[in-house]
Parts: structure tokens; C-alpha cells; sequence
């Protein structure tokens, strides 16, 4: 039974009752035991909060007076509630926090989690409970967001959660869902459960559906008219109709069964747009049935879609018959034309014209002007063109002239072109072979990129500009000894002392072997969106790192930046979603605003020399142990805002290490003083380990030593001598 300590408050009335029926104290003691005229004090014992783990929680976080109990202020005082105990069994006693509005709680031992009290829910962060097999948010009107992924979960009724806008069930074992009342799920992911069938049709705000790896031998998405990615590979699908979403820019159904037929009808579906992805086929899964032929290829190319083989093969046939080659047509070419110096430049085409095959840019036009340049998107989108023979008189490529056009698989730059614009030859996603001839002078921005299957690239040795250097496969500028156009296949030389803006963008099958030691600066976006790099150690004579240089580099799990880094730009490495543990080099300065953002580093290390941290810094890291080494601390922006380096998440949970006799410094400095739980690290603390190689062992930051690890971050000593730092939870 619950066990209160009741502090009666007599509304009015109550005491003219007790004067009148002063022999009927039956009637008044009922009275005051009414929720609306009681003050109950909820003691933190056995009986309200049964787990030991969990009452030392409550205990710990949330009784101020450490009276024993909790009174109403305090449980008012309760909005947000972490729970990351990987030995808490229960959470009973939930119910009694009566403002609840956020709950966290993962990595627990709970089998049955029992949420049907806490009306005042709205976000719901019930991941990774590897034994979770109940749960119960049936009373949780006010819930908006729902992530309960990575549990054992059977069966959700979420009919009474009319409010949710983003649900996330997957990786469970649930057979069946029924979002029918969800009317405003605008986010769902149910993939990798055991569903055999599902209804989205009363989900008509459905912006992203992620339903892959389940049973389903049909989908109709014909209501989800507001849908922009769509995830339903690994399924029994025989056929997908997506004609009424027209807002669709990304869908991924490989592993189906969907034959030549039914692909042809899907593919006649997509919508026309500007860059889309459709994956389509794993070539490497043996029970593909998936049927992707060369025209159909060419078809969605035609729409504006990039068709991708899981495994990164583009463009993909599977199954099918290979398409011949069109014969070539004329094409008729249209022209801006200058009769001051009888020069014209193609700006595009006649409407009726046919633009397949081999593209001929004539030396002159009908009327005797000398052609030398193409015009602004002169050629943009045209996927039919397979091949392009410039004129010897071309000196300029404007910009996106020869955007999105996927049917070129080979490009030789004449001699005399000397100028090519930004994004020139932007989206040739099947283009393989590029040489520069020996007149090129000036290099726009990402002109060959994202070009993701250029596998030769060489400049004409001729070039005083450019150069090709030892075969790298990319084009350095030579007196700056700059990179400026990367490709999968690309090396970095000796001698380059910098990365261009955009030198690799999208390249996303390009593997980074090795920065060279001669490296000085990274541009910006050099590396962004290239998602096979994996580990990536900057060099100690690198002194600057560009706007959003690494951003998107997903598969990166490994990062060292070098001793000689002294700004990190926005949004460095942001959405580095597999980086788990990031060393702020002693002698950076600034690191920029959003530089680590979407990053759910574990462990993170700020070196003594950062005088600047900008808005979101690391604002999505999910470290419970943050090193700062400053020892001055200056302002950054607290909690309350949205603006803040760190989210309110780390500012209530990670524990904040600094230096030895700065903890009152930091205590009374705006935004670090929000910081709960804060401690100075030992001025013996160790940052590694040289001991003899008989004694291994583990060591936490501040120098002590343990038989085993310890949860957070420990420098662990192997008994080969060598030393590592890791993050253990």
C-alpha cells in the first residue's frame, strides 16, 4: 500500500462542516482525504518505488530537502526524467510525477514498462531495453513522440494516442500495428518486426515511412500523398504504385519481388524530379527477385533518378536484358550569338529535337559564327546524351551546362577549353573518365561532382595550371599545390598542402587511405557527404579545418585531429553519426557553430587552448563523461536555449571534468555552470598510461586505478604495453 504523509488543506467549507457535525468526524476525515483537498507527501521506500536502483534515483534527483519524501513542489518540479541505470528492473513509482513530460530510459534490465498513468507524456524514449517485451502507453493522450526501437516488444495499442506525430518501433517482434487513429504521424518507422500487413491509408501527413524487413505482400501508399522517402525493402512486395506521391525523392526496395513487369509500372510511377534515389536491387543478396534492366534504368534517369544497387553499383540491371545503344540523332542546337566578334555560344536546343546519343558541338554554326562556349543549363538533365565531342573552339562551360546528364560514361575537355563553371557537369552519376586537356585555367566549384563513378581522372602533362601528379587520379593545382577535384579512386599525394572547397563532395565510394604529412588546410565541404570514410587522422601540420569539411561522413567511427588544428569551421564533422569519440587538440581555438552536430559521440575532450564554442556545437552527443581542459572558462550559451553547444540532455546527465582548482571558476561562468554534475579532475590525473607491461589494468580520468572497467570512460592499459581510451556503459 502506498505510504503518504497527509497534510490536510480544508477548502471552503469544511470548517463550518466540522463546527455543525462535530459528532460525524467519519464525514470530515473522508473530506480531507480527496485528492482536491490533500497534500500527500510520497515517501521514497520500498513499497512506492519497490526498485532499489530506480528509489536511489528518485532519491538522489529529485527530493531537495532529503526529507524522505516527495512533496508537491518537488513532484511539480519534475518534467524530464534520464534513465540509464543498466541494472533498474521497474520503474513503479513513475506515476507519482504528475508533471512528467519527457522520459528517457534505455540500456535497463525492465521487462514489463507501465506508462498508462502519466498523462502528461509527450516524448517517449524507451529504446534498447534488450528483456522489454510489455509496454503500456495507453493513457498517454498528450504523447507526441514515441521512440520504443531495439526492445522485445509483441503488440502496441496506440489507439488512444491521437496527438503522435513520430513513432519508432522497430527492431522489435511485433506481428501487428494499427495506426489507424494517428491521423497526424508524420514520422514511422516499424521496420525489422514480423508485421504481415499494414495500413497507412488514414496517415495522410506521413512524411517519412520506414517499413523494411518485415513480412508485407503489399503496400498502399496511395494516400501518403505527402510522402518524401519511402523504406520497404526486405519485404514479400510484388509490386509498389507510387503515383500519387508526388513529393517522393527517395525510396529503397530492394529484396522484394518485384518482376520486369511490375518494376516497369513502378518505375513509369515515380515522379519527375530534380535529384532522386531509387535502390532498387542488392546484387549480392542470392534470393534477389527484383528485376532492374538497363532501360529501365534509363527511364527513371529520365525523371531525374539516380538508381542505385545497394552495394553502390549505379546505374544497376539485374536480371534483365541489357539495352542497345540509339542510333544517333541530330541534334538541333540553339545559340546566343555576339556579331562584334562572330562568336556564339549554345544555350540550348529546339524543343523537337532528340537528345540521345552522341552530342556534336559544331566549330561553327550555319550562319559562320565560331562556337565557343556552352551555355548556363544549356544541357541540364539530359540523361539520353551517352557521349560529347566539344569543339576544338569551346573556351567556356557555364555552369550545370551539362548538369544531371547520367548517360555520359566518358568526357575528354578539349585543349582549348580554358574556363568550366560550378557544377558543370554536376550529378554525372555514371561518368567514368575525365581528361583535362592542356588549356583549362580556372575550376568551378564541385564542376564534376558529386560524380560518384569517375575511376580515371588525368590532366594533360602539358597543363601549367594543373596537374595529375603520380597518378593520383585528381586534379592539383599546381603552384598552390591545392587539390581541386577528387573521384573514388583518388590518392592524395606528397607535397599537397591543401584540399579545396568541394575537392571530394559526395563522393561517396571514395575510401581515404591517408592524409599526406604535407597537408596545411582542409576547405570546405571537402569531404562532405563521403559515407565510406571510416577512420580519418588529420595530420599535426594541418592548422584549419573548413565549413562542414567532414559533414556527412557517416561511416566515420575513428577521428584524430592534429596538434597543429587551431579552428574547427561549422559544421566540421556534423552528422558524423558513427563517431564515438572526439580529443580536442590543446591547441584549437575556435571550434565552429554546429561543428559536431548529429554526432552521439560517447566520449569527448576539450583541449586548455578553446577560447570560442559555437551554437550547437554538440548539441546531439550522448557522452556521459565530457573533459574540458580549459582552465580560464569563458561564456557560452546555457541550457535554456536552443542555441546552447550542449542540449539540456548532456547539461543534466554527463558528468563535466575540469582542471584542478577551476571547479568554482566554472561553477559561477554563464552556460558551464548549468552543468548538474561537475568535478575537478586530480591534478595527478593521467591522459594515458606507462606502466610496466606486467600491470595491465583500467584507469578512469582522474588516475585511479580498477581490476575492471568502469561505467564511463577508462584509459585501459594492455598487457602488450600499449594504452587505449574507451567508453564503457
Amino acid at each position: 500500500m502506498k505510504r503518504t504523509n497527509l497534510k490536510c488543506k480544508a477548502p471552503n467549507g469544511v470548517r463550518e462542516l466540522f463546527v455543525n457535525y462535530t459528532n460525524k468526524l467519519v464525514l470530515v476525515t473522508s473530506f480531507c482525504l480527496m485528492p482536491m483537498v490533500a497534500s500527500a507527501d510520497i515517501s521514497i521506500d520500498e513499497a512506492n518505488f519497490p526498485d532499489a536502483n530506480f528509489r536511489e534515483y528518485v532519491s538522489s534527483q529529485y527530493d531537495k530537502n532529503q526529507d524522505g519524501a516527495l512533496d508537491e513542489g518537488e513532484i511539480s518540479e519534475v518534467m524530464t526524467m534520464f534513465i540509464f541505470d543498466g541494472n533498474v528492473t521497474s520503474l513503479t513509482g513513475i506515476e507519482y510525477f504528475t508533471a512528467l513530460q519527457i522520459l528517457y530510459c534505455t540500456g535497463t534490465q525492465m521487462t514489463v514498462l507501465d506508462l498508462s498513468h502519466c498523462t502528461t507524456l509527450t516524448t517517449l524514449e524507451c529504446y534498447d531495453n534488450a528483456s522489454l517485451a510489455t509496454l503500456d502507453v495507453s493513457g498517454c493522450k498528450a504523447l507526441t513522440s514515441l521512440n520504443c526501437h531495439g526492445n522485445k516488444i509483441t503488440s502496441l495499442q496506440l489507439s488512444e494516442l491521437t496527438a503522435l506525430t513520430s513513432l519508432n518501433c522497430s527492431w522489435n517482434a511485433i506481428t501487428s500495428l494499427d495506426v489507424s487513429m494517428n491521423t497526424e504521424l508524420q514520422i514511422l518507422y516499424c521496420g525489422n518486426n514480423q508485421l504481415g500487413q499494414l495500413d497507412v491509408t488514414s496517415n495522410k501527413l506521413l512524411v517519412n515511412l520506414s517499413c523494411s524487413d518485415n513480412l508485407l505482400t503489399e503496400l498502399d501508399v496511395s494516400q501518403n500523398t505527402e510522402l518524401t522517402s519511402l523504406f520497404c525493402m526486405g519485404n514479400e512486395l510484388t509490386s509498389l504504385d507510387l503515383s500519387n506521391n508526388k513529393k517522393l525523392v527517395s525510396v529503397y526496395c530492394y529484396s522484394n519481388h518485384i518482376g520486369e513487369e511490375q518494376m516497369g509500372a513502378l518505375v513509369n510511377s515515380l515522379p519527375v524530379v530534380q535529384d532522386g534515389y531509387l535502390t532498387a536491387i542488392n546484387s549480392l543478396d542470392d534470393k534477389e527477385e527484383n528485376v532492374m534492366t538497363a532501360e529501365l534504368v534509363t527511364s527513371a534517369n529520365d525523371k531525374g533518378w539516380s538508381v542505385i544497387d545497394k552495394h553502390g553499383e549505379s546505374p544497376v540491371t539485374m536480371n534483365g536484358s541489357e539495352s542497345t545503344d540509339p542510333d544517333t540523332p541530330t541534334i538541333r542546337l540553339l545559340y546566343d550569338v555576339d556579331h562584334d566578334t562572330m562568336e556564339a555560344t549554345v544555350v540550348g536546343f529546339h524543343k523537337n529535337s532528340i537528345t540521345q546519343g552522341d552530342l556534336v558541338i559544331p566549330d561553327e554554326t550555319e550562319d559562320g559564327f565560331k562556337v565557343t562556349g556552352i551555355g548556363y543549363q544549356a544541357f541540364k538533365n539530359c540523361t539520353g546524351i551517352t557521349s560529347i565531342s566539344l569543339s576544338s573552339n569551346i573556351k567556356r562551360i557555364q555552369a550545370e551546362a551539362f548538369y544531371g546528364c547520367y548517360g555520359l560514361t566518358s568526357l575528354a575537355i578539349p585543349d582549348g577549353v580554358t574556363t568550366i563553371d560550378e557544377e558543370a557537369f554536376g550529378k554525372c552519376t555514371t561518368l567514368t573518365t575525365l581528361t583535362v586537356g592542356s588549356g583549362l585555367t580556372t575550376i568551378g566549384r564541385n564542376a564534376f561532382g558529386p560524380c560518384l563513378g569517375i575511376t580515371s581522372l588525368t590532366v594533360d602533362p602539358a597543363n601549367t595550371v594543373y596537374d595529375s601528379r603520380d597518378n593520383c587520379n585528381a586534379i592539383i593545382e599546381t603552384a598552390s599545390n591545392t587539390l581541386v577535384v577528387g573521384c573514388k579512386s583518388a590518392t592524395i599525394p606528397e607535397g599537397v598542402t591543401a584540399i579545396g572547397d568541394g575537392a571530394f563532395k559526395g563522393c561517396i565510394f571514395f575510401a581515404l587511405q591517408s592524409l599526406p604529412n604535407s597537408l596545411v588546410s582542409i576547405g570546405n565541404e571537402a569531404f562532405a557527404d563521403c559515407r565510406n570514410l571510416s577512420n580519418v587522422v588529420i595530420p599535426d601540420n594541418v592548422v584549419s579545418i573548413g565549413d562542414g569539411a567532414f559533414s556527412g561522413c557517416e561511416s566515420m567511427a575513428y577521428l584524430t585531429i592534429g596538434e597543429s588544428v587551431a579552428t574547427i569551421g561549422n559544421k566540421a564533422f556534423s552528422y558524423c553519426t558513427n563517431l564515438a569519440d572526439v580529443v580536442i587538440p590543446n591547441n584549437v581555438t575556435s571550434i565552429g557553430a554546429g561543428a559536431f552536430e548529429g554526432c552521439h559521440l560517447h566520449t569527448l575532450t576539450i583541449g586548455k587552448g578553446v577560447t570560442s564554442i559555437g551554437d550547437r556545437a554538440f548539441s546531439d552527443i550522448e557522452s556521459y563523461t565530457i573533459v574540458s581542459q580549459i582552465e580560464e572558462p569563458f561564456e557560452i550559451i546555457g541550457m535554456a536555449s536552443e542555441k546552447s553547444p550542449f542540449s539540456a540532455f548532456i547539461f543534466q546527465t554527463a558528468t563535466l571534468l575540469v582542471p584542478a582548482g577551476t571547479l568554482e571558476k566554472y561553477k559561477a561562468t554563464e552556460g558551464w555552470k548549468d552543468f548538474l554534475n561537475m568535478e575537478e579532475m586530480a591534478s595527478e590525473g593521467i591522459s594515458s598510461v606507462t606502466m610496466d607491461k606486467e600491470n595491465g589494468g583500467f584507469y578512469d580520468l582522474r588516475g585511479h586505478r580498477y581490476d575492471h572497467p568502469q561505467h564511463g570512460v577508462n584509459i585501459i592499459r594492455r598487457n602488450d604495453g600499449t594504452t587505449r581510451k574507451e567508453f564503457v556503459r
